[in-house]
């Protein structure tokens, strides 16, 4: 700052005079406005401010106003306080809103400093009315809800209602749990993430407390699932004779949404793989007999499970003996008897032919045993080939396996019959019963009606069987129709017999 200085002369010579000796006085340091230096610098201002931690005013609350002043002299004085301050100060001040909506409040503050020279500073705050808040509530949120052990889950929580700001206490994410810290991440927000050692319910709870120690506690059970797995299958069996296939057939479980990538392997040799999906087929290349380990894995981007399989191949065997036999007894004419074929091995076999002397197979074949009937008298022969059903191995290389059985004779009658129908006469389109009567001591085993019979004019409509020898049926037209029935025996003889139904 330009300053100057003054030497009073005049005034020091005086005193020379008067006094007889010289008096000299300090020189003055003034501003270029006379006021004295360090006094004043620029034009006085003030500011103020609401803390920026208070995020609302409520009715007839005080609260802090921060008053920030530069320019003028130091110190200043805020008007109604007793001292002085150099540069801010903070005073308590109380706004009032009686109403029910929020109103804007204005108020000004009288700052002075040294000097005298003082200027105003306003504030406008909006006064929030005096409403009750909602109560207090908490809620939690799951993200991943019932991933496998081991998975990272998000806990969330959301707190509501009660006058913010909020606090977190006594967080505990459940049993068997690793947790982060329960963090705020908004005014109502607050956040963990949680890892489960164990599978089943957990219940993770929190008590949470607003600004007035209001407290509520809520809690979230939290479902995790197993670690993830897989299992593998073999059909038929995990033991077969080599030059068979196994089927190993894969199961997942606990991989949640994602569909997990089956992947199969052998350290081994000596064996073929053709995998499709979950399934793959193993076979030996050369027929020897060997064991072998095939690992599967279950996996996905971020989940893996694995599990081996032992497969053995057994060496086959060299000759596959088997025999034809049938249970011993006295066998008559039209009676039935079954043939078994079997082998000492113990492995299931199945009849790939069969045909008997004089006899009918009255079975498929694909089993170990068929039956047949035999038609007459004699010492009869049964042929037959069969294989294993596991190794299709073929009995005895292929020959033909042979049984013998004697069939007594029985003279049989001739087989006849007879017709008869009752109602007789019959309405048009009223059923009426046919029957053949056989006579007893006739034919061979058991008869059957196998065949009815009329003019092509009568427009016959059969109904069903009524037992062996009978049948309901209707004739639609009117006059007198001829009516043939066929019965079979055991033995395959046929008779047929005839008679006249009379339609009104």
């Amino acid at each position: 700052m330009f300053t100057k200085r003054i030497l009073f002369s005049a005034l020091a010579t005086s005193l020379i005079f008067i006094t007889g000796c010289k008096v000299e006085t300090p020189p003055i340091s003034i501003n270029v406005d006379g006021s004295p230096v360090g006094s004043h610098s620029t034009q006085l201002s003030c500011a103020a401010s609401v803390p920026s931690t208070i995020t609302a005013i409520h009715n007839n609350v005080s609260i802090p106003i921060n008053l920030q002043v530069t320019g003028g002299s130091i110190p200043y004085s805020y008007s109604g306080i007793v001292g002085n301050f150099l540069s801010q100060v903070t005073v308590s001040d109380t706004f009032e809103n009686s109403g029910v909506t929020n109103i804007q409040v204005t108020r000004t503050y009288l700052i002075a400093d040294s000097i005298g020279s003082s200027t105003l500073c306003s504030l406008t705050v909006t006064v929030v009315p005096d409403v009750a808040p909602s109560a207090l509530a908490c809620a939690f949120s799951v993200y991943n809800q019932g991933a496998p052990v081991g998975t990272l889950i998000n806990l969330g929580v959301t707190v509501s209602g009660g006058v913010a700001p909020y606090n977190s206490s006594l967080y505990t994410a459940g049993a068997d749990s690793t947790s982060s810290v329960l963090t705020q991440t908004g005014t109502g927000d607050f956040s963990a993430y949680v890892f489960y050692g164990v599978a089943g319910l957990k219940t993770a709870s929190v008590r949470m407390t607003d600004s007035v120690d209001t407290a509520v506690t809520c809690s979230q059970v939290v479902t995790v699932i197993g670690a993830p797995s897989v299992s593998v299958a073999a059909s038929p069996s995990s033991t077969v004779v080599s030059g068979s296939s196994i089927t190993l057939t894969a199961q997942t479980s606990n991989f949640g949404s994602t569909l997990p990538t089956i992947n199969f392997s052998t350290t081994n040799g000596g064996v073929t793989f053709t995998a499709v999906g979950n399934t793959i087929v193993v076979g030996t290349t050369d027929g020897q007999a060997r064991t072998i380990i095939v690992n599967v894995e279950a996996s996905t981007a971020t989940q893996q499970a694995t599990t081996a399989i032992t497969l053995t191949f057994t060496a086959p065997a060299q000759n596959l003996n088997c025999s034809l036999s049938h249970l011993t007894g006295f066998y008559q004419v039209g009676d039935i008897v079954t043939f078994n074929v079997s082998t000492l091995l113990g492995q299931s076999l199945a009849l790939t032919t069969l045909s008997a002397q004089d006899g009918t197979v009255l079975d498929y074949l694909g089993a170990s045993h068929a039956r047949v009937r035999f038609n007459s008298a004699g010492y009869k022969t049964v042929s037959a080939t069969a294989s294993s059903i596991s190794t299709g191995a073929l009995c005895n290389g292929g020959a033909t396996l042979t049984d013998n059985v004697t069939i007594l004779g029985v003279t049989p009658t001739t087989l006849s019959c007879s017709a008869v129908t009752t109602y007789n006469p019959s309405y048009r389109g009223e059923f009426f019963l046919a029957r053949a009567v056989v006579p007893a001591g006739v034919g061979v085993g058991t008869v059957r009606l196998v065949d009815i019979k009329t003019s092509w004019s009568a427009q016959t409509s059969y109904s069903y069987y009524n037992d062996a020898t009978s049948s309901y049926m209707a004739i639609y037209n009117v006059g007198s129709f001829p009516i043939a029935l066929t019965v079979r025996d055991s033995a395959g003889n046929e008779a047929t017999c005839s008679t006249t139904q009379v339609i009104y």
